[in-house]
This record gives structure tokens, sequence and C-alpha cells, in this order.
């Protein structure tokens, strides 16, 4: 029994394996602006998070204290339900 080869041979045509170099090089454009130009300045604008790293642990803190308060959780299914009539077009 002869075994029949599964792919069949491909012949490299003469040059066929060979890789160009693109002939010009392709540069930005200078009136753009560039992503580390953005200005993260928002301003006096209060947008409701701890700004000193004081602010940060007190909140930290504040979220700690509430770990073990039974009132503060609820179950997967309450949680589930309340998504499910916020949401009712989300098909969850």
């Amino acid at each position: 029994m002869s075994e029949e080869k599964k792919y069949p041979q491909l012949e490299e045509e003469e040059g066929g394996m060979s890789a160009c170099e693109p002939v010009g090089v392709m540069t930005a454009p200078t009136n753009q602006r560039m992503v580390d130009d953005f200005d993260y300045s928002f301003g006096d604008k209060e947008l409701g998070f701890p700004r000193t790293e004081e602010e940060v642990q007190a909140v930290i803190d504040e979220a700690e204290s509430e770990w073990d308060n039974p009132a503060r959780w609820c179950s997967s299914e309450e949680l589930w339900t309340a998504v499910k009539q916020q949401f009712p077009w989300a098909n969850i």
C-alpha cells in the first residue's frame, strides 16, 4: 500500500520568495496633536474623586470599616434582580 501525500507539493517560482522594502519613509503629519500633548488638567472642576493621599486613605478606611457590616451586602440573586429591573433592555 502506497502512502498518498496529504498536501500537494508546491513548486517555488523563480524570485517568488523575495521580500521588498518600502521605497519611501512614512512620517507623521506635523500639524496634528500627538497623544503626549493631551491636557489632563480639568481646572477647577470638581469630579468627586479624592485629590490627595489623605483623602484617598480616608475613603479606603471608610470602605474597610463597612466590610464586615452585613447590612451593606446583598446576595447575588438580589443583585441580578436589581440589575434586570434597572436595565430591562440588557437581556441579562
